[in-house]
């Protein structure tokens, strides 16, 4: 899936190792594939079916990720203490995520904008001048009661004084946020 892994190409073509990750029930991970033979991502159910039985994608997602992680760190070819993640959109949350949970990755790239879901949920609930609300955010980014102790902000912030880089910008005020705790974190 060249077009869909064209990070991890990068950083192959630059002589870094790379490993691309699927994020579950996407493409190599999706077991509708297997049973239709047709490109069919049906994420929204299985998160649902996910949150019913008490957990949540990102949950997943991660601990698929920790498995890829374990994996890569028992590999000769691969300087466990040189290891970034890196991912788009759904998949910077894991990156994120991951690093968070991982203080020995050296670096997170993170390709999506960061801000607070918290607050973008409260905007994105108004209706628009014919009554419809824009739509929400996928079940997939849900972690439920995530937003009473932390958000967004707050967790690409965890990650000082690791190097990060954010590519699709960040709110002043959260960006303010992240700056403080790379900071302090000299």
């Amino acid at each position: 899936f060249n077009e869909i892994n064209r990070m991890a190409m990068f950083y192959v073509r630059q002589g870094i190792v790379a490993v691309a990750v699927d994020n579950p029930g996407y493409v190599e991970t999706s077991d509708l594939e297997k049973y239709t033979g047709k490109k069919i991502y049906d994420v929204g159910t299985l998160t649902q079916y996910l949150i019913n039985m008490d957990w949540h994608y990102m949950g997943l997602a991660v601990f698929q990720s920790q498995q890829i992680l374990k994996w890569m760190r028992a590999r000769d070819f691969i300087d466990p203490t040189k290891i970034a993640v890196s991912g788009h959109s759904l998949g910077a949350w894991m990156a994120a995520y991951l690093a968070v949970l991982n203080p020995d990755i050296y670096a997170a790239v993170l390709n999506q904008v960061i801000y607070s879901w918290h607050m973008a949920a409260k905007v994105r609930t108004k209706p628009d001048s014919t009554g419809v609300r824009p739509p929400s955010f996928g079940l997939f980014y849900v972690i439920p009661g995530w937003y009473k102790w932390f958000d967004n902000p707050d967790l690409v912030a965890s990650l000082a004084p690791r190097s990060l880089l954010f590519s699709e910008g960040v709110p002043e005020r959260d960006y303010e946020l992240i700056q403080k705790a790379y900071q302090i974190m000299d």
